[in-house]
């Protein structure tokens, strides 16, 4: 495995990303105002941008695959000395790098601002690392199909069902840990508890995750073409 070269091809596609970087920083930046504010509907912006910025992300593959495909520099990279391996390497590390340079500062500042909110009964805080963690296996899953497919309608496809997904499924995550009554003060707090559902699904997400990881460096090691 080539280090040096792995990692200037990362740092390239973090430049390459570098607007989409900063679009998603400063829509990180406002939503934290919104959820500091005692306004409700405010919170409710804050929320929701939050989690749109982040899932904005999944979007990266497009760029750092298909575009470098498409644009026919392909070619060039394999001509470096690395391996198929080592490139598929770089693009898992660039956008993983990028997903969790942004999300994990933007998950920190909306903790904060939820505890300091007084309107907050309790931080939710298994919900949103369960959230972040089906991002990310949302995201490996984007990158092995832009990799193994190599079709750029399929990839963006199920990058767009990817993050319908994701949303639908967080939702439905804060859906089976609320309790079937009761008020809204016992509602958070029922998210903000690890329960047994929670750890499942934790341990569940990241097995799924390390398996797609490991099967599309599986199926791209048995690929005779890589341009």
């Amino acid at each position: 495995m080539n280090i040096p070269v792995i990692t200037r091809l990362v740092l390239k596609d973090v430049y390459f990303l570098r607007w989409i970087v900063a679009v998603v920083g400063m829509a990180g930046i406002v939503a934290f105002v919104c959820l500091l504010s005692g306004v409700a509907e405010r919170r409710v912006v804050g929320f929701w941008l939050f989690f749109g910025s982040l899932v904005g992300l999944v979007y990266n593959p497009l760029y750092t695959v298909m575009v470098e495909r498409k644009e026919r520099n392909v070619g060039f990279v394999m001509s470096l000395p690395i391996t198929p391996a080592d490139y598929m390497t770089a693009k898992f590390a660039a956008n993983v790098l990028i997903l969790i340079g942004l999300g994990v500062p933007l998950v920190l500042a909306s903790i904060y601002a939820m505890a300091l909110n007084p309107a907050v009964p309790a931080v939710p805080i298994p919900w949103i690392v369960l959230a972040g963690t089906t991002l990310l296996m949302f995201l490996c899953f984007c990158i092995a199909v832009a990799f193994l497919i190599e079709s750029e309608l399929w990839t963006v496809w199920t990058t767009i069902g990817g993050s319908i997904l994701f949303v639908a499924f967080v939702g439905r995550m804060a859906y089976r840990f609320l309790p079937a009554e009761g008020t809204a003060a016992e509602a958070a707090h029922a998210l903000a508890v690890w329960s047994p559902l929670a750890l499942a699904l934790l341990t569940s997400e990241i097995v799924v995750t390390a398996l797609i990881v490991s099967g599309a460096y599986y199926l791209h090691s048995r690929k005779t073409d890589f341009l």
